[in-house]
C-alpha cells in the first residue's frame, strides 16, 4: 500500500504548472509515529493551485499537510527522486516504518540517497 499512496501524491504534483511558490509537504503516520514525509521541491509543484492540490491529496490519504520541511527526527535519511528536474520530490523515510536503513535505501532504489 505504501507505494500506491506515494504514487498518488507524486502524480498530483506532475499535473501542476510552474508559476512560483511551494506546494508544501505531506507526512503520514501510523500509531502516532512518523512513517514517511514527502517534500515537493521541484518547479512542477509551484503555483497558486499547487498547495491546494497537494493538501487535498494528502488529507485524502489521512496524511498531514505542512508548509515546512519534513522533520529529520527519527529518520533514516532522505531519498530525492527526479533530482534537478521539475518533478523533484524528497521522501524522508522514518524508522517507525522502515525497520532498517537497508530497507529505507531499498525503497529509494537508484535515486539519490542521503543518510540522516
Amino acid at each position: 500500500m505504501k507505494k500506491g499512496i506515494l504514487s498518488v501524491l507524486a502524480l498530483v504534483g506532475f499535473s501542476l504548472s510552474a508559476c512560483g511558490g511551494s506546494a508544501g509537504t505531506c507526512s503520514y503516520s501510523t500509531d502516532s509515529k512518523a512513517t514517511w514525509c514527502i517534500q515537493y521541491t521541484g518547479s512542477a509543484y509551484t503555483g497558486s493551485g499547487a498547495a491546494d492540490a497537494v493538501k487535498t491529496a494528502c488529507t485524502g490519504i489521512k496524511g498531514t499537510y505542512g508548509t515546512t520541511e519534513c522533520s529529520k527526527t527519527d529518520a533514516w535519511g532522505v531519498c530525492t527522486m527526479n533530482k534537478g528536474q521539475a518533478g523533484e520530490i524528497k521522501y524522508t523515510y522514518y524508522k517507525a516504518f522502515y525497520t532498517t536503513v537497508d530497507a529505507a535505501k531499498a525503497a529509494c532504489g537508484t535515486n539519490d540517497w542521503v543518510a540522516n
